[in-house]
């Protein structure tokens, strides 16, 4: 049985796989961070299937980028629980599994996913079934996410696209689909985590960094 989690975010989503079948899931996005709670969820998803840690084979995650203590008790979830069960950890970027939200769609597909009251991460892609990175994650102003917006022609995907307004007729924007969806992960290409070596993925500082370099 493999595990899927994700809880990078204000979202938290968990699917539990057995015998290439999804046996229980759960998506839901909450307004106050969660990932503290994310073990009791994982208990509670193998009992509701009759199963035990022990039975897992491997998890899936993301590395980030994400909401920092959310991240970091996300990763030192997945990747405690998967030493202690001696099972390997398959992994990519939170905003490459927002993009597999696009499912058969086939072109580039762009993701914003929201930072701060100015700024977005950014990833671009191109999507055809399996979404392949096509430039490097970045943290992107709102206006520099717009000038990329207005000469872009796919598909718009992430809870970032809000923060830029309008946006253009010639776009397609998947509205309801901005969020991680655990189940997803089975169906990428993944790395394998070094669990002992591993890093997250936060692309920018965070603000009490910023804050104590500004003293």
């Amino acid at each position: 049985m493999e595990l899927a989690v994700v809880a990078a975010t204000r979202s938290i989503s968990l699917a539990l796989r057995k015998n290439d079948e999804i046996i229980f899931e759960i998506n839901d996005r909450l307004k106050e961070p969660h990932a503290a709670g994310l073990m009791p969820l994982i208990d509670f998803a193998l009992k509701r299937v009759s199963a035990k840690p022990q039975d897992l084979t491997a998890i899936y995650t993301v590395l980030g980028p994400g909401s920092f203590t959310s991240l970091r008790i996300n990763l030192a979830t997945t990747l405690g629980l998967a030493q202690a069960l001696g099972i390997p950890v398959y992994a990519t970027d939170t905003l490459r599994l927002i993009a597999a939200n696009a499912g058969a769609y086939r072109g580039e597909v762009m993701v914003l996913m929201e930072v701060n009251r100015e700024e977005v991460y950014f990833g671009l892609f191109y999507n055809d079934f399996v979404p392949k990175p096509l430039e490097q994650l970045k943290v992107i102003t709102l206006k520099e996410a717009q000038e990329k917006v207005y000469n872009f022609t796919g598909l718009l995907i992430g809870d970032g696209v809000e923060k830029l307004g309008e946006i253009p007729e010639n776009l397609i924007y998947l509205k309801k689909a901005s969020e991680p969806i655990a189940s997803n992960l089975f169906f990428l290409d993944l790395e394998l985590v070094n669990i002992l070596e591993v890093k997250p993925l936060y692309l920018r500082k965070s603000q009490a960094e910023i804050v104590r370099e500004a003293r």
